[in-house]
């Protein structure tokens, strides 16, 4: 994985992590619904959404498992929450360990 496609990735993140439950009744983290075994001409799309959203969680869980500051400051720039003390600092460190696990990982 490059910066580039990770910043991609967390702005995708970043969406999909404000997906309001509230409008469709399904988890908050539902990017995609299925109709079931039913083939259709939207079944490419349907896999490809599948395949983001296993990346989104992914991702997900990458933050999840940083230091509380790194985590802090990933949501301070992508979900507009308070920034931690040495932002910069943590931003910086948080972007370089998810690229790390996320490579290790073999994400795309």
């Amino acid at each position: 994985m490059t910066m580039t496609s990770l910043i991609s990735w967390l702005t995708l993140w970043s969406r999909w992590m404000q997906i309001n439950e509230e409008k469709t009744g399904y988890p908050k983290k539902s990017l995609v619904l299925s109709c079931g075994g039913a083939s259709s001409v939207d079944a490419f799309e349907i896999m490809a959404d599948e395949s983001d959203l296993k990346v989104l969680e992914e991702i997900d869980a990458i933050i999840d498992s940083l230091l509380k500051s790194q985590k802090q400051a990933i949501y301070a720039n992508y979900l507009k929450e308070q920034q931690p003390d040495n932002y910069e600092h943590e931003f910086e460190m948080a972007m370089d360990n998810i690229l790390t696990i996320a490579t290790r990982r073999g994400l795309v």
